[in-house]
């Protein structure tokens, strides 16, 4: 977020207005725009651009851009699951993929190693348990929230306090941006009012809180919740997104894609090509291009009801994501 303060840019929200006041105009996420390019030989071009929620963080969104009869579309960072693909209007028509000739597609994840993610909401479901019972077994135990990137675990907050009414306190530089925000729900600037706290000091192992907290006692015992995605390789169905040992349990929470949604988001689409960033995209062996009816995993088919659908997405379908 740094450069923030005097800017003459456009920049694409979601539907948080008051975010910034000094913008020189807003697009709000669902929406389209056309762009007038004008050439070197004075003649216009017209550029479509969308934008679609990308699921990686609050207020990501990819780029669909449409120009002289091409589709382009820049995933930027994103975590999309299969179930929930067929949701998305504005990559559909006629109950049908879009026809996609370029993907810029976010690899971060496509190493063999990280063939498959929990859905963040498996992971912060079953954490929660462990929150509980944390809190619940002495007066002076609290807990310590560590990230592994400064913003990208809203939802982390707001499951916790729909599950648990227990906010998650935040230093006044990250309260200065989510009091903006309605939908971040589950953080508080008081420390006093809740036993958990996000913890942004980047060596957690001196387990010194006395930094992070006003009110910080010496007698208080922290369970560190360490959030990684990392970490958890090789996993599958089988395996638990929790490892505990020692006072910490750490959390397989990832915001980019897996290898196997990768491969299922490309096959669903089948462009004409793929440009991986940061590294080329490599399909997985054996992996087959599909289409909405012939998905090669359930996929929920969601029909539309008019022309315009393909320019809406239920709020609801953003919170699936996860």
């Amino acid at each position: 977020m740094n450069g923030t303060r005097n800017v003459n840019f456009d920049v694409y929200l979601d539907d948080f207005s008051n975010l910034f006041k000094n913008f020189k105009k807003l697009y709000f996420v669902n929406q389209s725009t056309t762009i007038t390019l004008i050439m070197d030989d004075g003649s216009h071009k017209y550029l479509n651009v969308k934008t679609i929620p990308a699921g990686h963080c609050l207020g990501s969104v990819m780029f669909l851009f449409e120009i002289n009869n091409q589709t382009i579309l820049y995933t930027g960072d994103f975590r999309m699951n299969p179930e929930n693909i067929s949701a998305f209007g504005q990559l559909h028509k006629d109950n049908m993929p879009i026809k996609i000739n370029t993907i810029y597609l976010d690899t971060t994840f496509q190493n063999e190693s990280f063939d498959n993610f929990p859905r963040r909401k498996d992971s912060i479901r079953m954490l929660v348990n462990h929150i509980k019972q944390w809190v619940d077994g002495e007066p002076t135990n609290r807990i310590a929230l560590h990230t592994s990137a400064r913003y990208g675990y809203e939802f982390v907050f707001n499951e916790i306090y729909n599950i648990l009414n227990m906010k998650t306190y935040v230093s006044d530089d990250k309260w200065a941006l989510y009091s903006k925000l309605p939908s971040v729900k589950g953080i508080t600037n008081h420390s006093e009012d809740t036993m958990i706290h996000l913890c942004e000091k980047r060596k957690w192992r001196e387990f010194d809180h006395s930094k992070c907290l006003p009110e910080h006692r010496a007698n208080q015992k922290y369970l560190n919740v360490i959030f990684s995605a990392m970490r958890h390789r090789s996993m599958d169905s089988e395996n638990s997104p929790l490892d505990s040992r020692d006072g910490v349990i750490y959390v397989c929470f990832a915001t980019h894609c897996s290898r196997e949604e990768l491969n299922f988001f490309v096959s669903y689409f089948t462009p004409d090509k793929v440009v991986g960033f940061r590294d080329q995209f490599i399909p997985k062996a054996g992996t087959k291009r599909c289409h909405v009816f012939e998905p090669t995993r359930t996929v929920k088919i969601r029909k539309f009801n008019n022309n315009n659908a393909s320019n809406k997405i239920d709020p609801s379908i953003v919170n699936d994501l996860f």
